[in-house]
């Protein structure tokens, strides 16, 4: 096995739900995991070999995986994450979706070596990053998860299908029989007679996990059978196989641009009163910007099974910061609700409804809008100044929501 350069190395998502299958990830720079494996060793009074220890107790790992993106103006990476395909995304958007992130991997010498498979991976948070005038404007994921598999030899490709249930699919007992043989799916070493990887079914946007009992798979007919199935129900199964078949590694994204610098953004700051954000609240003389989500998630496993069942987010927090010198005091009036040359600014009588928007656009004509954010009811967290000999003070706007709009539809950053 030869060495695995960045070129080879082929990042997608699987998602759970809905009809959106698979999504590779453009324009990413590093994808970085760690596998926590969480066992715990456990002696007992009066063994007198192996200092005591009887063996260990092994906890579900903790498997954390961090992607960054360089901008390009697609929804694709958000919409993968939300398990959803359409053009305008909220934070409870992504509450209950998972993904398993898949990377297929071949050496220099141009020889498949395997794929690293992380299964139900959940987002626990992004940001946008826009880090000076002359940046490259990036994105950042953070996910969690139990997972972490490395499939190899002759389980070497993950493969990965879907069918929608229709009325003439079902037989007299409500099941569905489908045909698995381009590859060939192959046995899990780790227990006979087993073949897939999971079986998932999606009905009314609710995502099972079938158990073995429900989805039967016959090796001698390559044939997956499944239980209690509805017309319109999604069945999603994956496995393992020697060979690629139809699967596709990779889709390269050559339409959208290779990445968005920061001077293609706009950034408007206001109190909602009258509509749409408007050329006087655009903020001017910016240095740097972000937008940094974080969730606290409630996910839920239950006794007699190792996977998590629930998922949903318990807490949203969205901070972004205005770094900017010190010309004049527009964003402060803004947070104040006040116009220009307002004369006592008070910061205890800062505002809570301020919004945030951001337009990307696919270049500095701002002629072609891409996406955008529009953060709302946003509280003034922290304002900070730094003034230094032979330096012009630089000011720091930290605001924070609850609120967050990603969309590839202008008009849906207007109030």
């Amino acid at each position: 096995m030869g060495l695995i350069h960045f070129t080879d190395y082929n990042p997608n998502f699987f998602s759970w739900n809905r009809t959106l299958n698979q999504t590779s990830i453009a324009r990413l720079q590093t994808l970085d995991k760690s596998s926590a494996l969480n066992r715990e060793k456990k002696k007992e009074i009066g063994r007198s070999t192996d200092d005591g220890v009887v063996g260990y107790s092994r906890k579900k790992p903790d498997v954390s995986v961090s992607l960054s993106q360089l901008e390009h103006g697609s929804m694709d990476t958000y919409k993968a994450l939300a398990n959803k395909d359409v053009e305008t995304l909220t934070l409870d958007d992504f509450g209950n979706a998972s993904n398993d992130i898949v990377a297929y991997l071949t050496d220099q010498d141009d020889v498949f070596i395997g794929s690293k498979w992380y299964s139900n991976m959940r987002l626990e948070g992004f940001s946008i990053n826009i880090g000076d005038p002359d940046s490259d404007v990036e994105r950042s994921f953070d996910l969690v998860g139990e997972k972490d598999k490395i499939l190899q030899g002759d389980n070497q490709y993950f493969i990965w299908g879907n069918t929608t249930v229709e009325s003439g699919d079902l037989d007299s007992i409500d099941s569905v029989d489908i045909v698995i043989s381009s590859p060939i799916a192959q046995e899990n070493p780790d227990v006979t007679g087993e073949f897939m990887l999971q079986v998932l079914r999606v009905r009314a946007n609710v995502v099972t996990k079938l158990s073995a009992d429900d989805a039967e798979f016959t090796d001698t007919a390559n044939l997956l059978t499944v239980a209690d199935c509805q017309v319109d129900d999604i069945i999603k199964y994956a496995y393992s196989a020697k060979t690629q078949g139809s699967q596709t590694l990779m889709t390269l994204n050559d339409s959208d641009p290779a990445v968005i610098s920061a001077d293609s953004c706009s950034v408007y700051l206001y109190i909602p009163a009258s509509g749409s954000p408007d050329v006087e609240d655009y903020v001017y003389r910016l240095q740097s910007v972000s937008i940094d989500v974080s969730f606290e998630r409630l996910d839920l496993p239950e006794i007699g099974n190792n996977e998590v069942v629930e998922r949903a987010i318990q807490t949203k927090t969205v901070s972004i910061g205005l770094n900017r010198f010190e010309i004049s005091n527009a964003i402060e009036e803004v947070l104040r609700g006040e116009g220009a040359d307002y004369g006592i600014l008070d910061v205890e009588k800062f505002t809570a409804t301020a919004r945030v928007v951001v337009k990307i656009y696919s270049d500095n004509t701002k002629d072609t809008f891409k996406m955008g954010f529009k953060a709302t009811g946003l509280s003034a967290s922290e304002l900070a100044h730094t003034m230094a000999v032979d330096e012009f003070t630089d000011v720091t706007n930290a605001i924070k929501g609850e609120s967050l709009t990603i969309t590839s539809v202008e008009a849906n950053l207007d109030d």
